[in-house]
């Protein structure tokens, strides 16, 4: 075991190795949506198209989550991470390969198997974690763990953009997956040793028991807040690219700066969350029925020019976006943040990874339903997507009405738990 003072440098391998993944991920995910935007030969397709990437990614997580949960236990994480950076490089070679036959549907395929690397390798890398360091140490491998996927997410969602605009054909931008994905794998060869856990060590409980804990322990309704934030983060960020160029005929570099602005918001409420420390569930319950007007103004907003945006108008003449998009990630993240350290609170000590990995499969689950809504609102309803993104706002607002009712009842039957 790592002490908290040599915790970082000790195992810079692991660090960069994640790192590594979760920006070959997102760049995989978000050069796709602008691979559909941008180079598919028809409109329509690409809409549904978008949705599904999202869906098909996150399916893996509801029949796999758990199993591989159990599967860690009794594994060497070192080995299963190299093995999972190796199936990486792997799949992203199909993705180049995809891209070269212009096959699309064949590029959904291989995102499918990347989700299911990608479910595996949730649980393993926090086992791993929860091995090799203990108390002050692992909060605070968890943080350099979180700000390091939210640096790589927004290195992603920024360069996406940029780069796909700048070339000529996307068989290239998989070649670049390629190369992260190497740099990933060679990173994990400079792990910290891991062992494997006995069987007598493991903490047993199939899937009813656990979900049997979450009901008592009181689990269940933060585990439905952070799968409705998953829902509509879904339904708002499958369909935000396609928003941007149909309609306020932004470039793709808006785009790309766009959602770059989203998270440097979400990093903000990282920030905020730190020095205001929230205790009260109402502050969350405010921050996520706030983002219903966000998606609202964001749904009605209208360029003061005709001509096509660039990225330099979101700091120009498009400052009342940028501003929505930044408040809307504030938000965001002054939500889910301290939902999710509640859910984690309540989990019993000795059950809290496999709790999480069943939080999971709801999350997926819900995520998954929002391809049907999506379908709905575009497809059957035929809806352009000014409409679909006030929808979202609406469907957020009635479900945080509810929520809050919810609350204030539970609030005043038994305040001390409430507000514990």
């Amino acid at each position: 075991m790592v002490n908290g003072a040599s915790y970082s440098k000790n195992n810079l391998g692991f660090y960069l190795s994640q790192g590594f993944d979760v920006l070959g991920n997102n760049l995989c995910k978000q050069g796709f949506l602008f691979v559909l935007a941008y180079f598919s030969t028809t409109q329509s397709h690409s809409l549904l198209l978008a949705n599904l990437a999202i869906t098909i990614y996150i399916l893996p997580f509801l029949f796999l989550s758990y199993l591989a949960g159990r599967h860690a236990e009794q594994r060497n994480k070192r080995r299963l991470i190299r093995q999972l950076k190796a199936l990486d490089l792997l799949l992203l070679l199909m993705i180049t390969l995809s891209y070269g036959l212009e096959a699309p549907w064949l590029t959904l395929l291989i995102i499918f198997l990347l989700g299911c690397k990608t479910a595996v390798m949730t649980p393993v890398k926090f086992a791993y974690m929860s091995e090799r360091y203990h108390g002050n140490a692992l909060i605070r491998s968890n943080a350099i763990m979180q700000t390091l996927s939210l640096t790589c997410m927004l290195v992603a969602i920024t360069s996406a953009g940029f780069i796909i605009g700048e070339l000529s054909h996307p068989v290239y931008f998989g070649c670049l997956l390629l190369l992260i994905s190497l740099f990933g794998l060679l990173s994990s060869w400079r792990m910290q040793n891991s062992r494997a856990v006995t069987s007598n060590e493991t903490s047993q409980g199939n899937i009813k028991t656990i979900l049997r804990i979450m009901r008592i322990s009181g689990c269940w309704p933060f585990a439905i807040l952070i799968a409705w934030f998953w829902l509509i983060s879904a339904l708002f960020v499958s369909q935000f690219i396609n928003f941007i160029k149909l309609e306020i005929d932004g470039t793709p570099a808006m785009a790309a700066s766009a959602l770059a602005i989203f998270i440097t918001g979400m990093l903000a409420g990282a920030g905020i969350l730190e020095w205001r420390k929230p205790k009260s569930l109402g502050f969350m319950l405010l921050s996520g029925g706030s983002l219903s007007l966000l998606t609202t103004g964001i749904a009605l907003y209208q360029p003061t020019t005709q001509a096509t945006l660039i990225a330099t108008d979101l700091f120009d003449s498009a400052i009342e976006l940028s501003l929505l998009l930044f408040a809307t990630g504030t938000f965001a993240t002054a939500y889910i943040a301290p939902v999710y350290a509640r859910l984690q609170s309540l989990a019993p000590p000795d059950k809290v990874a496999r709790i999480m990995g069943a939080s999971s499969v709801l999350n997926a689950l819900f995520i998954c339903a929002s391809t049907g809504i999506a379908f709905v609102i575009l497809e059957v309803l035929a809806l352009t997507l000014q409409p679909y993104f006030l929808a979202i706002g609406i469907l957020n607002a009635v479900f945080f009405i509810a929520v809050f009712g919810w609350w204030q009842h539970a609030q005043a039957s038994s305040p001390a738990t409430t507000n514990k």
